[in-house]
């Protein structure tokens, strides 16, 4: 409940800032993850994005968790044309095999487009959140997602990717919040 609270209240505050332009859904064998992504819209900062989802794993105890991110790419072409670096971070909250958890993680994002073929892409991204920034039944938290993608049609993409996300609780059991290959789909709204 409090996580439905909480994004409720984050998309409405997003909401005056903010355009979702896309929407990310993608599937494995036991999860399904869906995000919208967009632009916000700030004073003087360019290239400034945010990101709002969440996760669900259908397993012996349910895993669900939200997240809201913001990130900025820092260089574009970084020594190879096609290649963006970005960095930000994300709050996630959920529950997690009847646990709470929650962490502000920072975390890194490399998207490579090759040149000779745009309708490809190659992205990556890292979070992870050491004790300091964890909270609730939360010691730790990390998520690592790689996704090769092909444009099918203008701005639809459908990407194959695997994604470990993981987190470590108070009493030193490690749950696997999902970890595995995916399929999926992005487009524009």
């Amino acid at each position: 409940m409090r996580l439905t609270r909480l994004c409720a209240l984050l998309v409405g505050l997003s909401a005056t800032t903010a355009q979702a332009q896309l929407l990310d859904a993608n599937v494995s064998d036991e999860s399904l993850a869906m995000e919208i992504h967009g632009p916000l819209r700030t004073g003087g900062l360019a290239d400034v994005r945010y990101d709002l989802g969440f996760i669900y794993k259908d397993d012996t105890r349910n895993n669900t968790l939200g997240a809201l991110g913001l990130n900025k790419r820092l260089i574009k072409d970084a020594g190879l044309p096609g290649l963006s670096v970005g960095a930000g971070g994300r709050l996630y909250i959920g529950d997690v095999r009847s646990a709470d958890v929650g962490a502000l993680a920072p975390g890194v994002l490399l998207n490579y487009v090759p040149a000779i073929e745009k309708r490809v892409a190659v992205s990556m991204q890292f979070d992870y959140a050491p004790s300091i920034l964890a909270f609730n039944d939360a010691k730790k938290l990390s998520r690592f997602e790689m996704r090769f993608g092909y444009e099918v049609i203008d701005q639809t993409h459908v990407y194959l990717g695997y994604r470990d996300f993981e987190t470590k609780l108070e009493n030193s059991s490690t749950i696997h919040v999902d970890n595995g290959w995916m399929l999926g789909v992005e487009f524009p709204l």
